[in-house]
């Protein structure tokens, strides 16, 4: 019995110790702002390569397709990855190669290019944050319908609302309205009002 707990303890310890490492291992990277929600992988590290994770299990070979094939190394059962050489600020579709069939990745968000949905990784510029969210107060872009006597029934708008809105009614805000069905071209270049 005391061996078991001694055994426990050890691979406890074993563990710890292989956590921290794999830690350490990725300490100057951050998660790519194209990950779904909740994940630490791909990452983006200081010089702009990306490190890729993904699970395979049985797996004899697996490839990253982003501008050129990266083999991936099998880091321990069923885990592969790969660190890419340093990528040009920006957005860049890749897919994954396991056993030669192509598949989107599931640690990233799908985005529509090349005539199909791919995985795609952001790759930030290191000079520019204007795209990364801020903890600022956000509006919200709200889906609203009203009845069309014209067409004889519901049309769609959005509008946008400050984030104070609801909060403060006695507020008065400029607005703009855009709905492209409003206006349609004629074959002549000149446009009517709907």
């Amino acid at each position: 019995m005391n061996k078991i707990i001694k055994g426990f303890v050890l691979l406890f310890v074993i563990s710890c110790t292989c956590f921290a490492q794999d830690n350490d291992l990725y300490k100057d990277s951050n998660p790519a702002p194209t990950n779904a929600p909740g994940l630490e992988f791909p990452r983006v590290d200081s010089q702009l390569k990306a490190i890729f994770r993904v699970e395979a299990r049985n797996a004899q070979k697996v490839q990253l397709d982003l501008k050129e094939v990266y083999d991936m190394v099998e880091i321990n059962d069923s885990i592969w990855t790969v660190t890419t050489k340093p990528l040009d600020p920006g957005f860049h579709y890749y897919y994954l190669m396991i056993d030669g069939y192509r598949f989107s990745d599931p640690a990233s968000e799908s985005f529509f290019g090349v005539g199909r949905m791919m995985s795609g990784i952001e790759i930030p510029a290191p000079d520019q944050d204007f795209y990364t969210a801020k903890n600022v107060p956000h509006g919200q872009i709200r889906e609203c319908y009203y009845l069309s006597e014209v067409k004889k029934g519901y049309n769609r708008f959005f509008v946008y609302t400050p984030p104070d809105y609801d909060s403060n009614s006695n507020n008065r805000y400029p607005f703009s309205i855009f709905n492209m069905e409003w206006v349609k071209m004629k074959e002549d270049g000149s446009h009517r009002e709907n």
